[in-house]
């Protein structure tokens, strides 16, 4: 194991040598898109609005669909159609014409559903032993923390559901009601999920009974009344915009700023033109715990972090990424690791194409 720390070369730890400090009690993990990529590689894409404005006869979306994303400065869909919704419900309240709204609406809706099917996993191609894998490793943790809003990883808990809470209670969301009882892994989506929707009244709720998750694509496609709720791309300005209009998404993303134990980060790129906001929690969080130890007279040591890199990254991209990195989050104890030696970048997770 390598005695340097924040040190700005190519070497990448061995998972199996700092496991035991990464998974004591209170360490929780923060996953990205390179987790679900380690399962089903399909979700290399970098756009999934790119995706649905590619016209193969099913769906794409039109030029009067584009114009709206374009004067919205915004390729996030759950943008686009909230903004719709209110719209339409105000011209209703004003006795006005809603006809082209509900005409976008149902484009857009359609051209996006159109291409998370032409991506996604399916749910019968996932095996129940990835999903075991996936919800035995993640189970070991006191927070889940993701930015992916794709199914693999929800479906994969829920192969172990009394394990893991996610604050989504029989009638959704309640942010009067956030105690956990009894020992489970708290699990939160920092940008929302595809099971994931606003009803009529603006409650976050989830999709999918017991014995019906592998329906959840096609409730999103019979379902024209809710917003699916997941933040698909954008800048981190538009994706903090997107956080702050959702009661339950400001909760998980302040979840995060309060974290004071250390933490795993696996498969995010953490990049400052889409990942600020994540660095900044981050870093905030680090600020609050130092002056929680000052108040109570304790010594302070920066938090420990880990954080993952792909298997056969360059040795320059190996340095360029840690220098960034260590620049952004200067008062945290950064370790990084081979992504390939952990358990969720086990080659054997992978789904064949």
């Amino acid at each position: 194991m390598s005695d340097m720390r924040n040190a700005v070369d190519d070497y990448l730890e061995d998972w199996n040598d700092i496991k035991s400090e990464f998974q004591r009690a209170g360490s929780s993990i923060l996953l990205g898109n390179g987790a679900s990529r380690a399962v089903w590689d399909h979700f290399r894409y970098d756009s999934l609005y790119e995706l649905a404005c590619i016209d193969d006869g099913y769906g794409a979306l039109t030029s009067a669909d584009r114009r709206l994303f374009d004067e919205m400065d915004t390729r996030n869909f759950e943008a686009v159609l909230s903004a719709l919704k209110t719209s339409k419900l105000v011209c209703s309240i004003l006795d006005t014409e809603t006809r082209e709204i509900e005409r976008r609406y149902d484009s857009i809706r359609e051209s996006l559903i159109h291409a998370i099917r032409g991506v996604h996993l399916p749910y019968d191609r996932l095996p129940a032993d990835t999903k075991a894998a996936i919800g035995g490793e993640l189970k070991i943790y006191e927070y889940v923390y993701t930015t992916n809003y794709d199914l693999v990883y929800y479906w994969s808990m829920m192969s172990l559901e009394r394990h893991f809470k996610d604050y989504l209670w029989y009638k959704g969301f309640d942010p009067t009601n956030t105690v956990v009882w009894g020992k489970a892994t708290k699990v939160l989506y920092l940008h929302g999920a595809l099971h994931l929707y606003r009803d009529v009244e603006g409650r976050t709720k989830k999709r999918g009974g017991e014995a019906d998750r592998g329906s959840i694509l096609r409730q999103i496609e019979d379902d024209h009344e809710s917003v699916p709720l997941f933040i698909s791309e954008g800048t981190s300005v538009d994706k903090m915009s997107s956080i702050r209009r959702s009661e339950y998404l400001s909760f998980a993303y302040d979840k995060l700023v309060k974290h004071s134990g250390v933490l795993v980060i696996f498969g995010h790129s953490l990049t400052p033109k889409f990942d600020q906001h994540i660095l900044d929690a981050l870093a905030r969080g680090e600020k609050r715990s130092y002056w929680i130890d000052m108040r109570e007279k304790r010594s302070h040591a920066p938090r420990r972090v880990a954080i993952s890199m792909p298997s056969g990254t360059s040795s320059y991209q190996v340095i360029h990424e840690k220098a960034q990195l260590i620049r952004a989050l200067p008062n945290l104890d950064l370790v990084f690791f081979d992504a390939a030696t952990h358990p969720l970048g086990d080659p054997a997770l992978a789904v064949a194409e």
